[in-house]
């Protein structure tokens, strides 16, 4: 009997699938899974600029600038002198010529005495100036404003610039006859230039008679 159990069970054994005999293995359940969460990148950092040495700029050579173009100094002139009565010399005499060629009447002897004074009040009343009878700052301006004489010129005015060039300054060839020409000329040359006033041969308001009258030799 229990042979035949034996028998029967190893009968059975080997009629069955031995896949079927081998416990059943339940694979491992697998949960899904999130995918990981992305890294938030940051924008590229950009590079500061390369800043290349520069040389400083070449300072363009440039001109000296042009000297300021002086004028000549004025030349100095002693203030006019005062004439009054009893006043005598050259500026007496040349005073007596202008005051001629002005219209007075009066002798041109160097001596200034009352014919002369009255001839100045006169004068002086003419022009609107003081009448004082002195002759000064006010009244030789007046005498020789607009006064130029030149090579050609004539009369008392050019006898009382001859006579302060002879009288006063020396210039012995220079005859007081009134008439300018080329003596007188030159001694009206050569005094410019020794007292430092524009050489031009005229006698003028502006420097000339103003020296003449003024400075002393």
């Amino acid at each position: 009997m229990r042979v035949l159990l034996v028998l029967v069970l190893g009968a059975l054994a080997c009629s069955l699938n031995p896949a079927q005999l081998a416990p059943e293995v339940i694979p491992p359940t697998v949960r899904p899974t999130d995918p990981p969460a992305a890294m938030p990148t940051l924008p590229p950092t950009a590079a500061p600029p390369t800043v290349l040495p520069t040389n400083p700029p070449t300072a363009l050579p440039t001109d000296p600038p042009a000297p300021a173009a002086t004028q000549p100094a004025a030349p100095f002139i002693p203030p006019w002198p005062i004439l009054q009565q009893g006043s005598q010399g050259p500026n007496v005499t040349a005073l007596q010529y202008l005051l001629r060629h002005r219209g007075q009447n009066i002798a041109a002897d160097g001596i200034f005495g009352p014919i002369t004074r009255q001839a100045v009040i006169t004068f002086q009343t003419q022009q609107g100036l003081t009448a004082d009878g002195i002759v000064g700052p006010q009244t030789w301006p007046a005498l020789v404003q607009g006064l130029v004489l030149r090579n050609g010129s004539s009369g008392d005015a050019v006898r009382a610039a001859q006579q302060l060039l002879y009288e006063k300054f020396g210039y012995l060839d220079v005859a007081v006859d009134g008439l300018f020409g080329p003596i007188t000329e030159a001694a009206v040359r050569d005094y410019q230039l020794s007292y430092g006033l524009g050489v031009d041969g005229l006698i003028g308001a502006q420097e000339t008679w103003p020296s003449l009258i003024s400075d002393a030799p």
